[in-house]
This record gives C-alpha cells, structure tokens and sequence, in this order.
C-alpha cells in the first residue's frame, strides 16, 4: 500500500535552499531532454505537477495527475536535487522511447523509494555519477519483502543501461530471494563492482600518456625560460626580413631549422609574458609568412617554406587537432589553453584517488599564503624539515547532496611529481590570488576527455579504442620508473602510442611490482599477497614477512639499522641460516622476527624489489632458484606495511617513488644484490 501524503518524506535540510535552482544538468550522457510529461500512444506520464486542465488529455490514460501521487521532478529535487531528479526522468523518458511500454507501473512509488534511501544513505551524492554501485545494491537488498525486491531491481535494470555512468553496472549478480541466508554484510561488493574501475591495461595507458603530456609541457615551459637571444646565438633571428640570412638558413634547413626556429618562436612568448604586447601580425609565422611571399624566397621554395614550419607547429598539438584547416596552435604554445590544467587534474585523480569534483575545487590559497607553502603541521611539518619528509596539505570540496560542501584534505609531498606539475602548472598560470587552484572551464572538461581520447588512441578490453574518459571509473594508480622508462627518449606522441602498441603486445609491464603498484589504493580493499601475484607453489611456502611494522615514534635507540630494517637483536635471528657472532644476513632480514620496519626504510625495500626485478629480467634461472623467495618476502613487507601503519599507503606511494627516481638516475640506495644464500 502507498504511503499516505501526511507520512511521506517530502524535504531534507536542503528545503527552500537556493542551490537547487542554481544546479545546471550535464550534458553528452546521451539522454533526451528533460519534458514536465511524457506522451505515447497510450499514456501521459507527468514529472511535475498539473499547471492546468489542458494538460490532462480525455483520450489516453494520465499517469500522476493526482495530488496523493508522488511526482519525480518536483517531489524529487527537494529530496535529492534537481540533477539527480531530473537525471531520472531523462533516463525514464530514454525507457519510454526505446520499449515503447502501454503501462508505467511503480515507477512513481519506486522512484519515492530510491530518493528517500539515497537522501539517508548517501548524503554527498549531488550529482547522479556520485550514486554508487553499492548504493543501489542496498537498495535492493533493503527492500521489505522480496516482490518490492525484485520490482526495485527491475527498475533500475531497465533504467540505469541508458547513463554512460551506470550502464555496466551488473545487477544480475544481485541476489535479493537469499538475502535472509545472506545478510547484507557478507554481501562481496568488490565482486559486483569490479566491472565499474577501468583495467590494469586502461589505466596503465591513460597514465603513461598522462604522464607524457605533462613532461611536453614541462620541457616547453623550461625550454622558453631558459631561452634568450645569447643562449641562441648564431640562431638568434633578429629581424623577420628577407634580408636576415639566418632566417633564411634556418627555414631551409629542416627538422634541425625549424628546431631553432621553435626555440626563436619561445623567445616571443616569454616576452610576450614579460608584457610585452604580440599582436596577430606581429606574431613570428605572420612575420615569415610574409617574408617567404616575396621574390627572393621563390627560388628557395616561397610559401611551400612557411607551410612546412607552420605544420611543424602544428604537430606540437594533439594529434586530434592535425586535420584541422587553419593554424590554431597559438594559443595552445603560449600555454593559454586548458589542456594541461585538465591532465593535471586527470593525474591528481589517477595518483591521489580523489574524484573529479574534489580535484577542480583545490583552493590555491590556505590561511594567506600560498598551497606550496601550506605545510602539513599535523604531521609536525615545517620549514626546518628535511625535504625528503616534507608535505604539505591542499583542500577540495564534495557536494554534500544539496545542503553544503565537505572538505576533502590531500597530502602531497614536496618531493614528488604531483608536487612537482602542480608548481609547474602554478608557475603557468600565474595569478597568485586566484580563488581555486585550477583556472580552467569545468564545462569543457567532457570536450578535453574526447580530444584526448582522440589524440592517444586508448584500447579498451575489448581492443576497441575508448571514446572518452569516465572519471567514476578511474582508480588510484602510482606512476614509477617503468612508466618513465616508457616516457623517456619518444619524439612524440606518435611514436609514444606506437611504444605503447609494442607494449601491449609483448605484455612489457606485466611484472609483478608493476601490478601491484598499480592496484594500491582500490577504496577500502586490502591487497593481499595473493593479488600480487604469487603461484601456489609459492604461497605453500609461506613467503611472509616476519617482522614488526612500527610507527616512527615507537623506535628505539638500541636497535640497529641495517638496510631494510632496524634488528632488535643481531645475535638471535630467526631465518635458520648459519651465522658467526652477528648475522650479517642483510638480505634475509624480512624473513626474520628480529626485523622492525619504520617509514625511512620502505624507499630501500622498494628499490631491493626492482634491484631483484633486473636480476629476474636478466637472470630468469638464477632469480627463480635463488632470490624469488625474497621478493615475495619484500612485496609481503610492503603490503603489510601498506595496512597496518597509519599512513601506509601514502608512504608506500612516496617511497617507491623515491626508489624508482634513484634507479632512473642511476643513484644506488643500497649495495648490489651479492648474498644469493
């Protein structure tokens, strides 16, 4: 039986809120616009209420013209906000167009059911992409009998196919008929939802390519800072005429000219940036469009030579844009575009695993000064500190449904990438006083997803190439120095997605370190030894770590250090291999009970376990005899670690990308591999 009006949950906190009228619904999910009603062959179905009698047709049935009925938009949106609302009423009419139903049964009364429980449920939902798998679950699963059951399934099944969000959503792994057998508990919802996060694959790509574009602009940005007319030298054009003959040698001279030319081109910009005024016609291709138009460049080639370097600045573009007709490529090379505010944020929400909305609201200033100096002094971080420990705390904000904004800290070491594109993209923009970090257009963000797609060709799982980026189905993920090694020495993004092809193909990454890495952070899930990879063989061999993970307070000053560890007691260890007085077994250290493991160990451990890889990478037969047990027995430590400190995962993060960095640099943070028993 329906509720009665008097009983009905008709409003939250968020009640005559101003908020709900200033909400703008998205666009591209590929639904049809929102109408107050609905009309078919058979019925009218209305979203709002009556606003007179004309509305109510005399030949069809009317569907929600009474008052006691619930109506989704105008009932809804004080419930859950008018974008979830109406959200719902675009995918009810997409149903209606596409089955062509002669009746709506309990879509009203259903929809009642949902808002309440999201409304009390998921109180940060103000968008429908904020609506979890997991949440539409327990809605299922909270039904009171199991015909409500089956009918909230039904409806969110025929509903939810049509939002690119929620449309691999698999509600035939919802089991609502056992659920008295099965409480909601035991439920597994990493199994429902495994469909949802992209795979190690995607992520691998979308973060290598990430990763490159971010060093493009990097490289640019250094490149026009450290350029001027004395580091060009016998390359500095001076003026743009058909007189200057180092114009003239450089226009003809190829690749290598164009290079010259480019960094001529930069000397502009940072003028440019310096305030000085460049106007269209006195832009550098204007200048040298103009001067190969006149007679002395013909026999040299004449426009033909403009045409070759214009197409050379183009190709500095995404690759989306080549075909375009018309040289657009200015603003993009005077770093005025959005194209690395939006890869940064795509970055910081691969590395951080925060969501979009949390990213794009980082406030640049905190308490006067600015986000790089906004030390973490929970942590008891300040000035003094070593760099090497250094953070420091940045804030974004989720919707809280309609009602108000959560602050969301993020943590961010000053020696890290994250650190260091964030001041790079600071540096960039330049505006010091600007309210929010990120200086861009949100509501280009889905365009910027597509010519990315476009431009880095992204293979699904299904080897068909993705069309955009769902952000919802991002996870967190750390770059290392497998990454870089991919990143390092292409001449473009051409020849990047070609590396990327072999890579796939020869299944390059697929080692151990390399996924386990890439699976840290998956929400609350902890990742055990067994998602590591390990053979049965090898995990019958109980290849742990025997050892204490310990917080930094809690060392002692009679223990000693040794390279992976500190030992309680060097004269009793517990790996049951002979020793003198004092075991000097330093690899063997993590299979012992001795071993106590503090946060300044873990870059050491990390940068065993790759120094363990290249042996395993050179060595097949030699690493399985010999050393496999101890990288099992180091990626054990590093997953405990990982869950059992109070700030694992970040300092797991941070260390194995301070050991990556030393391998790439070829900076050795311990001795080499020698003890092999």
């Amino acid at each position: 039986m329906a509720k009665k009006k008097a009983n009905r949950v008709t409003a939250t906190s968020a009640q005559n809120n101003s908020i709900i009228a200033q909400l703008q619904i998205k666009g591209g999910d590929g639904l049809p616009d929102y109408n107050r009603y609905y009309t078919c062959n058979h019925f009218r179905f209305f979203f709002e209420y009556v606003r007179s009698e004309s509305d109510v047709l005399t030949d069809k049935i009317n569907i929600g013209t009474r008052d006691s009925t619930y109506k989704i938009l105008s009932d809804g949106k004080k419930i859950v906000g008018i974008e979830i609302a109406k959200t719902f009423c675009r995918l009810i009419i997409q149903y209606f167009n596409t089955n062509k139903p002669v009746s709506a049964k309990s879509f009203n009364s259903t929809c009642e059911s949902l808002f309440n429980y999201i409304a009390q449920n998921e109180t940060g939902a103000a968008t429908f992409e904020d609506i979890s798998f997991s949440t539409y679950v327990n809605f299922v699963l909270s039904a009171p009998n199991d015909v409500s059951a089956y009918t909230r399934k039904q409806f969110l099944k025929k509903l939810l196919v049509f939002h690119p969000h929620s449309k691999t959503f698999n509600f035939s792994s919802v089991t609502y008929a056992s659920r008295e057998s099965q409480p909601i508990e035991s439920v597994d919802f990493d199994s429902l939802v495994d469909e949802k996060d992209y795979s190690d694959r995607v992520m691998m790509q979308i973060l290598t390519y990430v990763f490159y574009e971010l060093e493009v602009w990097k490289k640019r940005y250094e490149q026009m800072l450290k350029v001027s007319e004395q580091s060009l030298g016998e390359n500095y054009v001076s003026s743009y005429s058909a007189k200057n003959h180092v114009l003239r040698r450089l226009l003809t001279s190829g690749k290598d000219g164009h290079d010259k030319l480019f960094l001529n081109y930069l000397l502009q910009v940072k003028a440019q940036r310096a305030g000085i005024e460049i106007t269209r016609h006195s832009i550098q291709t204007h200048k040298i469009r103009k001067v190969v138009s006149t007679d002395s460049y013909r026999d040299v080639g004449g426009l033909e030579l403009f045409e070759k370097y214009s197409n050379y600045l183009h190709r500095k573009l995404w690759a989306y844009y080549l075909n375009a007709e018309k040289p657009n490529y200015h603003n993009y090379l005077y770093f005025k575009t959005d194209h690395l505010a939006i890869t940064l944020a795509l970055y910081l929400m691969i590395s951080t695993g925060k969501n979009q909305e949390s990213i794009l609201s980082i406030k640049r200033n905190y308490n006067g000064q600015a986000w790089f100096k906004n030390f973490d002094v929970n942590l008891g971080i300040d000035e003094d500190t070593p760099t090497a420990q250094k953070e420091i705390r940045v804030v974004g904000y989720k919707s809280r449904g309609v009602t108000g904004k959560k602050p969301i800290p993020i943590r961010i070491p000053i020696n890290s990438p994250i650190f260091e594109y964030m001041k790079l993209y600071d540096d960039i923009v330049n505006e010091p006083d600007r309210e929010n970090f990120f200086s861009c257009n949100i509501n280009g963000l889905t365009k910027f997803y597509d010519k990315f797609c476009a431009s880095f060709e992204i293979l699904g799982d299904d080897d068909q190439p993705l069309i955009t980026i769902q952000t919802t189905r991002l996870r967190k993920t750390f770059a290392g120095h497998l990454l870089m090694q991919l990143v390092e020495d292409v001449e473009s993004s051409n020849d990047l997605v070609s590396k990327m092809r072999t890579a796939l193909n020869h299944q390059k990454f697929d080692t151990t370190l390399f996924s386990y890495i890439l699976k840290t952070g998956m929400g609350n899930q902890v990742i055990n030894t067994a998602i590591v990879a390990l053979t049965t063989d090898m995990l019958q061999k109980a290849m742990k770590f025997q050892g204490t993970i310990r917080e930094d307070q809690e060392r002692s000053a009679k223990n000693k250090e040794v390279y992976l560890c500190d030992c309680t007691d060097n004269s009793k260890p517990t790996h049951n291999l002979p020793i003198a007085d004092k075991c000097k077994k330093y690899d063997m250290c993590l299979g012992c009970e001795r071993a106590e493991v503090y946060a300044l160990h873990l870059p050491n451990i990390c940068y065993r376990v790759m120094q363990l890889e290249k042996v395993a990478t050179e060595s097949p037969l030699t690493f399985s005899g010999l050393l496999e047990d101890r990288r099992q027995i180091a990626l054990d430590t590093i997953n405990k670690f990982s869950s059992q400190h109070s700030r694992g995962v970040e300092i797991v993060e941070h260390a194995y990308f301070e050991a990556s960095k030393a391998m790439k640099d070829g900076r050795p943070l311990l001795p080499p591999i020698i003890q092999f028993q």
